[in-house]
């Protein structure tokens, strides 16, 4: 709860957290423009800010010792290492902000781990928020935060629109800890989308007006990126055909020479003519286009306002001016089969689509899917971790969830094939083939790093509907496993050398709903068990499951194995997520003096407030 007093805030630390696991995106980080644009303004009015995107550098311990304020941005997928930052900041007694696009929509649950929720766009919240924060004055009078007091949890008049970009300086790209020079440079012209897909939260969060930053405006800004790989972020760079042919006929005339840029847009794309050569002209390499479905009644139940003439047309046409296509294909809608998602790899092959995405419909918190899947009871989980695409996490009409996950990864592994690579080979399309090669490989990836959910999804098809409901821990009894370790400890007095027996019992269980792997310890651990406990760590780690260490039974850590354990779990990937209960606080103070940067494991007091975090809120 945020008490009105006046506090000392000079350094302010942001935290774009990372993705979890790995995705098909891993290799090619973009960072999001919310943050750095936030430490542009800020540091405008006096304050120090560092942005930390964890996908390329982990949040050292020290910036968050030495902040005043952390805050951190959350989409769906992220949001449980989000939580997990927001949570371990609010323990170094930080206060903390959350803002992006999933609090938004569910700000009670992000009150359970932060201290302010900044709804909707933040350009003009978090600064006003910042400011309120330093000098003690009242949060009612600033529109769009969500915070609790004494009276309860408030939730202050939403804030409008920004109407006029203009007023927005250009984020701080130099406030950003990338790990090395950022390869593409992300620019943003416009906010808004003037459709409505009824699974896109983009017009939840920035509504359907299409809102734009005048040309001159982006072209001060383009110049300091001349002869860069540019991504223009915007959600439909061509949603207003006219104003993009004046900002690359502009672009020319000013002598702005970008390497190669690229952007996001639809099919109406491939009407513009005279817009597409100019795109080439002006080293237009790659679009992104979500074409959704090959099925005319999934199209219409998205509401895309196309059909698969014009999919066909855009392809042909921008292939004709010498623009490579990404295409994203939703699968899995209520008319979809498992023949759709053949039918569509068999077009995406006939159009020669140079790269491809397979994803998942999926529901998140906002939009008109996730509330009518919701309704009819559908969604079996809200681990937000699985919210990335790659993740089945509801009940689909036509087909079994595990059909429809094993269906995606197979059409994924046909396009990113080696035999598909050598057809374009032999059309001596050497860049096509290099891609399928490079897309092979991180598709394979991706597949082992989910390897764990889609054999929990096929052996548990029949108990799905009640893994959300049921509220209690489910163990896999086939699976449990229990060792007791004996052994003598020698103790030293004066008298003499005496020796006593000590025992450790390391039960290991596997939880159904979580898909965590609970380690209980009971007894006395010394280095060499200790060394015992960080092998059978390791091995539970290899299947991605959740590591839950339970303490509250050990009587005595000698300070050799509380040592060597700190080190150990400290320095465990960032991949490996391991939850503690029961640890003394001798031994949280070792392991927190070990971790260098926000370590992978967090602590609980009791068994209840980590079913909290496995198991997540149930209500979107």
């Amino acid at each position: 709860m945020i008490t009105q007093q006046e506090r000392r805030i000079e350094r302010i630390v942001l935290v774009e957290p990372r993705a979890p696991g790995y995705h098909i995106y891993s290799a090619f980080t973009v960072p999001r423009l919310g943050l750095p644009l936030m430490a542009r303004i800020l540091r405008g009015r006096g304050y120090a800010v560092d942005v930390f995107v964890q996908e390329r550098e982990a949040v050292p311990m020290s910036a968050l010792r030495e902040a005043d304020l952390v805050g951190v941005s959350a989409t769906t997928s992220t949001a449980g290492e989000a939580y997990k930052i927001a949570s371990f900041a609010r323990g170094m007694g930080k206060p903390v902000v959350m803002g992006g696009p999933h609090v938004t929509f569910v700000p009670e649950e992000a009150l359970c781990y932060c201290d302010i929720v900044v709804r909707g766009e933040g350009d003009e919240t978090f600064p006003e928020l910042v400011d309120a924060l330093r000098d003690g004055a009242d949060l009612n009078a600033i529109k769009g935060l969500s915070f609790y007091d004494n009276t309860g949890m408030v939730r202050t008049e939403d804030r409008p629109l920004v109407c006029d970009l203009d007023t927005l300086p250009p984020p701080d790209l130099n406030t950003i800890h990338f790990g090395k020079k950022m390869p593409i440079i992300p620019v943003q012209t416009s906010r808004g989308c003037p459709f409505h897909c009824t699974f896109c939260s983009v017009t939840e969060m920035f509504g359907h007006r299409f809102r734009t930053r005048s040309i001159e405006n982006v072209l001060d800004e383009l110049e300091r990126y001349n002869g860069r790989r540019v991504f223009f972020v915007d959600d439909n760079f061509t949603a207003a055909p006219k104003r993009t042919f004046e900002l690359l006929t502009r672009m020319k005339e000013r002598g702005i020479r970008l390497k190669s840029w690229s952007a996001q847009t639809r099919v109406d794309i491939a009407k513009q003519p005279e817009l597409m050569e100019l795109m080439r002209e002006t080293n237009c390499t790659r679009v992104y286009i979500g074409f959704e479905s090959v099925n005319p009644k999934t199209l219409e139940r998205f509401n895309k306002r196309q059909d698969v003439d014009d999919v066909r047309f855009a392809i042909e046409t921008l292939h004709n001016h010498r623009v490579r296509v990404h295409g994203m294909f939703m699968l899995g809608a209520d008319d979809d089969t498992p023949e759709t998602i053949r039918e569509t790899l068999r077009f995406a092959n006939r159009m020669r689509i140079d790269t491809v995405q397979f994803l998942a419909l999926t529901p998140l918190p906002g939009t008109k899917t996730a509330h009518e899947l919701e309704m009819a009871g559908r969604i079996f989980t809200h681990d937000w971790r699985l919210y990335d695409g790659h993740h089945v996490v509801y009940k689909p009409m036509n087909m079994t969830p595990d059909q429809l996950q094993r269906g995606i990864l197979w059409g994924m592994l046909q396009f990113y094939s080696w035999r598909q690579a050598l057809k374009f080979a032999v059309r001596l399309d050497s860049l096509n083939a290099a891609l399928r090669i490079l897309g092979s490989g991180l598709v394979r990836k991706a597949a082992r790093a989910s390897g764990d959910f889609s054999a929990w999804l096929h052996s548990h098809q029949d108990q799905i509907s009640d893994w959300a409901r049921a509220r209690g821990y489910e163990f896999d009894a086939s699976q449990a496993t229990e060792r007791l370790v004996e052994y003598k400890r020698r103790i030293k007095d004066s008298a003499l050398e005496k020796y006593e027996t000590m025992r450790l019992k390391i039960s290991t269980a596997y939880e159904l709903k979580t898909r965590a792997a609970f380690v209980s310890l009971e007894g006395d651990i010394d280095r060499r068990r200790a060394r015992l406990i960080k092998r059978r760590i390791k091995k539970l780690a290899r299947s991605k499951s959740t590591v839950v260490l339970d303490f509250a039974q050990v009587q005595d850590i000698t300070p050799e194995a509380g040592d060597y354990l700190a080190r150990k779990l400290g320095r465990f990937k960032r991949s490996v997520r391991i939850k503690l209960i029961g640890a003394k606080d001798e031994f949280r103070d070792k392991l927190l003096g070990a971790a260098k940067n926000v370590p992978s494991f967090e602590f609980f007091d009791s068994v209840d407030s980590l079913q909290r975090n496995l198991l997540m809120p149930t209500r979107i």
